[in-house]
């Protein structure tokens, strides 16, 4: 049987956006934000914080993405995953320069002008993850975490 785990982190390096979810006084929240990843399968991303997600985070609400790398149904690579999510002060550097290197930007300037400007960083610790990948399991999904 496939380590669901090296699975779950080959969807998450060939995966570009998370559909991120929240809850606030109005109600569910979802937003589509460009993410990396680290080895421990905890999600990052940038974003302003007057987002609605944004403070919804801030406020407490828990968390959940929903990442896709193939979705035709025969051969689904998806993750689902659920935790709390938190604002960070600072991302280790090889995290912010992967980021870079998937939006395309110069590290140096680009990401750089956006932190000045009041983006910040967010980290999703996840507490529950499951899996979907066709090739292997069909409409199946499988526990990760």
């Amino acid at each position: 049987m496939p380590d669901t785990r090296s699975l779950a982190t080959e969807v998450l390096r060939d995966s570009y956006l998370a559909n991120l979810a929240t809850n606030d006084a109005e109600g569910p929240w979802a937003a589509a934000v460009t993410f990396i990843h680290d080895a421990d399968m905890n999600v990052y991303w940038l974003s302003q914080r007057v987002a609605r997600h944004s403070l919804a985070i801030t406020g407490g609400s828990p968390v959940a993405v929903a990442i896709t790398a193939t979705w035709e149904s025969s051969s689904e690579r998806a993750l689902q995953m659920s935790g709390r999510a938190e604002q960070i002060a600072d991302v280790p550097e090889h995290i912010a320069e992967a980021y870079a290197q998937k939006r395309g930007r110069e590290r140096h300037e680009q990401l750089q002008k956006s932190l000045e400007r009041g983006t910040v960083w967010y980290r999703l610790k996840p507490t529950h993850i499951e899996l979907i990948y066709g090739a292997h399991f069909g409409y199946n999904r499988q526990r990760v975490l």
